[in-house]
């Protein structure tokens, strides 16, 4: 074999690890009783805070549904919307919303400390508003996880859409995580004491993630409650798009500075392994991989890149892609996501752009 097949059959082999390391690994437990469990009561009181930009169609169907909930719970619980926009705010109080907080959109970070702040509520509860949470009786789940837990999260899925490999992949994952301690939280749903909620930075694109940081960083136990489940629709494709570089660019940025504290946690190297290598090492070895073999020969090249290009532009929804070909091209497309999320950031650093938490929103 000639250089570049040597060099495409190994960045072959290092894009295979990058995917199969995460399986292999098991996070041992982390949290060791250094910070207290607050006792909680057989009820306690919950606010379910809900932000939302934009929602005035999915608004008044989610406070239906969490009140529908509220009735099989017996303690005092409440919807708070966290609107930032009057449409939104207007749909959400004749949906029956307990309260609703309208303030300028400062990102969903800034929304959360604000609900947080003017909450007096044992429990507080984060969720999205375009999320199905279930089973009936999810908040009483909560409740119970929390009474050996700070702060708990559901398994997160999503309905349709051409992803349906990775989700079934971080549902393995999630399912070999030692019981249940993660910091691969999702932010359509957190449950926490309010007493040991943290404050986010306001420029957080991660909220989720900072606040798991913050939550392991001091002693507190982070676990996922499998028996809780999100489900949303999949996003158009230039919609994903959208959200996939962001979900990156906030990685990037803001998992960078902590590798050296998240190496010290075993949940925090198993998402380095997980999360942080698949944004990295992950793309890079399969560019690698790309490039080599576009290198054999000016046809084969030309194909190789030709054919990457099309599944790239498939994924983001630039031109279409026959049915058996979408999770190949979400595959190959998510792979185009740092490299993106790179050229964001450097384009932002050059313009001075520090809005990056505020990202494009489509109205729902």
């Amino acid at each position: 074999m000639d250089r570049s097949s040597h060099v495409a059959l190994a960045a072959a082999g290092a894009f295979a690890a990058c995917v199969t390391i995460p399986l292999l690994a098991r996070p041992g437990p982390t949290w060791t009783g250094g910070a207290r469990l607050t006792p909680l009561t057989r009820s306690p009181s919950v606010d379910v805070m809900v932000p939302a930009y934009l929602e005035a169609s999915t608004i008044g169907p989610k406070v239906a549904s969490l009140r529908a909930e509220f009735e099989r719970y017996d303690g005092a619980a409440r919807v708070v919307v966290l609107a930032s926009d009057d449409l939104t705010a207007a749909a959400a109080a004749r949906a029956g919303a307990d309260q609703v907080v309208v303030r300028p959109r400062e990102g969903k970070a800034v929304a959360l400390n604000t609900g947080v702040a003017g909450s007096v509520a044992d429990v507080v509860v984060f969720t999205d508003a375009n999320c199905e949470i279930g089973p009936a009786g999810w908040l009483d789940l909560a409740v119970d996880k929390l009474r050996e837990s700070h702060l708990v999260t559901a398994t997160k899925t999503e309905s349709g859409g051409s992803e349906r490999a990775f989700w079934l992949y971080e549902r393995v994952l999630a399912g070999r995580s030692s019981d249940g301690e993660t910091l691969a939280v999702a932010g359509e749903f957190l449950a926490t004491r309010r007493a040991d909620y943290v404050p986010l930075s306001a420029t957080a694109i991660l909220d989720d993630f900072e606040l798991a940081a913050h939550y392991v960083a001091r002693g507190r136990r982070v676990t996922k409650a499998t028996a809780i489940l999100t489900s949303e629709p999949a996003a158009a494709p230039a919609d994903q798009w959208e959200r996939r570089v962001r979900m990156a660019e906030g990685v990037l940025t803001e998992a960078t500075p902590r590798l050296r504290h998240l190496a010290r946690w075993p949940v925090g190297r198993h998402y380095i392994a997980h999360k942080y290598v698949r944004m990295t090492l992950g793309p890079v070895a399969f560019w690698s991989g790309v490039l080599a073999a576009a290198a054999r020969g000016r046809g084969v090249g030309a194909a190789v890149l030709a054919a990457t290009a099309y599944l790239v532009l498939g994924y983001r929804g630039a031109v279409p892609v026959a049915g058996p070909l979408r999770p190949v091209a979400a595959v190959v497309g998510m792979q185009a996501v740092p490299p993106a999320a790179l050229g964001r950031m450097a384009r932002n650093s050059w313009r001075r752009d520090h809005s990056a938490a505020l990202w494009k929103k489509v109205p729902r």
